[in-house]
C-alpha cells in the first residue's frame, strides 16, 4: 500500500508485540476471540495510540478520500478504545466534508472474514450509532464507499450488517476483489502524491 517507512515501522512494531505475545502465551485453538481481544489490548498498551490511529485511517493529501486500513485496525483494536478510534475516524470525516462538501471512503479489508466481523460487531455498532446519532449526516456527503480485498463471504457479512447501513450509503457501495484491490489502492495513492 503505501511505501511510508513510519508505516511499516509501526506494523512492524506491533506485529513483533503480536508475535511476542504469543511466544508468552500459547495460541488458543478455540476461544480466539477473547484471545485475540488480549493480545489486541496488550500492543495498545505498549504504542502511540495517535501514531498509530493515523496509519489505521488517514485523509489522502489533497483529497476528500478517507482510507482505512483494517490491516492495522486489527491489531489493536479492542472494547476499551473503540470510541477513541470511532472519534478519531469521524473527525476525519467531518475534516473532508468542512474542507470540501463531502468525502470518500476507502476500505481495505483485506484479511477480514465472518468471525473478524463478530470480534468487531461492537466496534461497527458504536461507529454506525455515532453516525446516526451526529448532527451530521454523514449518509449525505459520502461520494463513494469503496471496498478492497472483498472477502468470499461479503455478500453474508452485508446480509448481517444491512440494517445498519442507511439505504443512500448501500447505493453507493463498490466493491472490489483481492486480484484488482491492490492495483486500484497504488492508483489511488499514485494519483493523489
Amino acid at each position: 500500500m503505501m511505501a511510508d517507512t513510519n508505516y511499516k515501522t509501526i506494523i512492524d512494531q506491533m506485529n513483533e508485540l503480536k508475535d511476542q505475545y504469543y511466544s508468552e502465551n500459547d495460541k488458543n485453538c478455540f476461544f480466539k476471540k477473547k484471545q485475540k481481544m488480549q493480545v489486541a489490548s496488550s500492543i495498545s498498551e505498549k504504542i502511540d495510540m495517535s501514531e498509530v490511529l493515523s496509519k489505521t485511517a488517514f485523509i489522502i493529501p489533497g483529497t476528500h478520500h478517507v482510507y482505512f486500513d483494517y490491516n492495522v485496525f486489527k491489531l489493536y483494536a479492542h472494547p476499551s478504545n473503540y470510541e477513541t478510534i470511532i472519534f478519531y475516524s469521524l473527525q476525519l470525516l467531518n475534516e473532508c466534508i468542512s474542507k470540501y462538501g463531502c468525502y470518500e471512503m476507502h476500505i481495505n479489508l483485506n484479511t477480514f472474514s465472518i468471525s473478524a466481523m463478530e470480534r468487531y460487531r461492537e466496534c461497527i455498532d458504536l461507529y454506525c450509532n455515532e453516525c446516526f446519532k451526529s448532527k451530521t449526516e454523514y449518509y449525505k456527503n459520502i461520494v463513494h464507499l469503496h471496498i478492497y480485498n472483498t472477502p468470499a463471504v461479503i455478500d453474508t457479512i452485508a446480509n448481517i450488517l444491512n440494517k445498519l447501513i442507511h439505504p443512500e450509503v448501500k447505493q453507493k457501495v463498490k466493491k472490489y476483489g483481492k486480484v484488482e484491490s491492490e492495483t486500484i489502492i497504488q492508483k489511488i495513492f499514485q494519483h493523489n502524491r
